[in-house]
Formats: structure tokens, sequence, C-alpha cells
């Protein structure tokens, strides 16, 4: 019903200035499946007292509920804190469908999603244990359709196999050069000779294709990494602005979205990790400190410096220095 599988996956490794290293040193690849019964089956004609040649073929039937749609949702709830614990740590990722996850976070990634795996699992049970009892509320609450609810119900064993919770950690084997085996004939060679140059073209095709999508990569991680803390102090600038307090849930926030940036920061954008460093250092712990003069002065002159610090700092040489070190 559940679990986690871990293919082989290489430890962050540190390098020296100059060496090449894979983009999989940095980080690892996380793919999150999640299938569960919705309660519900396709609704047939009998289901509404038509036989099938009464329906016409411009018709398309919709969904009956077997059981209450109160009971399912707690699934629903946990997929959606799932897939919003990983993508928040976490950036999408072009090839195999996962995200990509900097090892300084995985530890908070693994640890979320092995907390709600634990919640899928006791609903789960739950769940089971309980099918026959949702099975006769919903019959005695529409009793007048009783035989359509009763018409294809799985069995509790069968919707067993249905609950699902599952993530993988992997990397994804990027293309190498492409070789041929040596043959003896001489017609052979020349077939073979024909065939490495379409696979040679096939090749430099395929690598272009795939520097471009992961160059998108990492434009795209690094803009959300900034995008992430910015629309923060934003938020508290406008507080500010118009008057507003600025309570300690507001600075928690902010606090929270600095060690956000610190924990994705795989690409090393150290001017804008350095500059929230400093403003860091000047958040006020309550909204008593805040009144005071001072605090509240250095606090807002940290949040303006912070702001046109990431405006003029070229996002572009992150990731043009990034993408000189690693390999593909």
């Amino acid at each position: 019903m559940s679990g986690a599988a871990i293919a082989t996956v290489r430890k962050p490794v540190t390098k020296t200035n100059g060496d090449r290293h894979s983009l999989f040193d940095d980080g690892v690849l996380i793919d999150l499946e999640i299938s569960y019964w919705r309660g519900g089956k396709a609704l047939c004609p009998q289901d509404i007292n038509l036989s099938p040649e009464e329906l016409p073929a411009i018709f398309s039937l919709g969904r009956k509920l077997l059981v209450p749609k109160s009971t399912i949702k707690t699934f629903r709830n946990l997929e959606n804190k799932s897939r919003y614990a990983l993508d928040n740590m976490s950036f999408s990722f072009p090839l195999g469908g996962g995200n990509f996850v900097p090892y300084s976070s995985l530890p908070l990634v693994v640890r979320a999603l092995d907390d709600i795996e634990s919640q899928f699992a006791k609903a789960s049970t739950n769940f089971l244990n309980n099918y026959d009892k949702y099975r006769a509320e919903i019959i005695a609450t529409y009793s007048d359709h009783q035989e359509a609810l009763e018409r294809g119900v799985p069995d509790a064993e069968a919707l067993a196999r249905r609950f699902k919770y599952h993530y993988s950690l992997y990397e994804v084997a990027l293309p190498r050069k492409l070789k041929v085996r040596a043959m003896t004939r001489q017609k052979a060679i020349r077939v073979a000779s024909a065939r490495l140059k379409v696979l040679e073209q096939a090749e430099t095709t395929a690598k272009a294709k795939l520097e471009t999508q992961l160059d998108g990569f990492l434009n795209t991680a690094a803009l959300k990494l900034r995008d992430g803390v910015t629309q923060v102090v934003k938020k508290i600038q406008e507080k500010i602005t118009n008057g507003e307090i600025v309570t300690k849930t507001t600075t928690d926030s902010l606090r929270r979205a600095i060690e956000q940036f610190r924990s994705l920061n795989f690409m090393g954008d150290n001017e804008v990790e350095d500059e929230l460093a400093r403003l860091e250092r000047t958040i006020p712990d309550s909204a008593e400190e805040y009144r005071k003069e001072e605090v509240a002065r250095e606090f807002d002159s940290a949040l303006v410096q912070t702001m046109a610090a990431i405006n003029v700092s070229d996002l572009t040489k992150v990731t043009g220095e990034y993408r000189r070190k690693i390999r593909y």
C-alpha cells in the first residue's frame, strides 16, 4: 500500500574549484506516486432506470458515489499536502517527470513525506476497517437508490490494492557518447560506419535538446528561488507602507523564506544569500521590538536594500557559472 524506494543515488560530494561535476552531485530527483479509491463508480443506464438502448449515443453518464464523500476527502487532503511539501522544497525537473531536490533540503522533504505516508497508512486502514459501515450509511441516506448503490460494488480486499503512497529517489542517466562495436568484415564496417553517422547526428540533436531543457530548468529554478523570498519581502513592505502592524507572524514568515532560500540554493546564488543574511540580522523578534524607532528604521532600510540588491544582481551570471561548472 505504501513505501519509499531509493535507487542508487550518489551522496553529495565536495569538489575543488575548477572541477566539473554532475547536476546530481548537488541533488536528487524524487517521484511521488499517490493513489486511492475515489469512492465512486461509473453510472450505467440501469442505475437511472434506462436500458442501454434508451440512452442516446450523444449522452455520456457520470459517476455515482458508493460511500459518503467525506470519507474520501482525507486522502485528497493528504495528497495535496504531500505535493505541496515536495513542490515547496524542490524544483520541477524537465526529464523523468520528477522534482529536483537539493541535498541540503532532502532531509526536510523526506521527513515530511514519511510523516504524511504514516498518516496515509492509518487513514487507509481506518477506511477499510469501516468500509461496510460507510456503505450502510450511504444506502440508508439514499434508500430510494439502493439497487443502483449496490450494483458493481468492489469488496474491501480489492479496494486495499487501490491505496498506494510511494516515492522514489533517483537520478537520470544523461546520454553519453554512442559507440559502435568493431566488426571484422569490410561490408559490416561500411554498414557500421553509415549507422554511426546516423547515430552521431541523432546524438547531436538529442544533446542540443537536452541542454536546452536543462538550461531552462536552471533558469526557472533560479527565478523560483529568488521569487519566493522577494514576494515575502514585498508583502512586508506593503504592510509597512499601509501602516499595518509588523507582527511576529509576519517576521517568522520572512525567516522561513530566508531559510528556504539557503536550503534550495544549490546553484550558489551567493550575492543574494549574503544580502538575506544581513537582512536576517535586522529582523525584530516581536511587534513590541519593532515599535522601537531605531529597530524599525534599521529593518525597513534593510528591506529596501535587499530588494535593490536582488534587482541589480545578475541572475544570468549565477546560472551561467553553474552551467559551466557542471557536465551533462
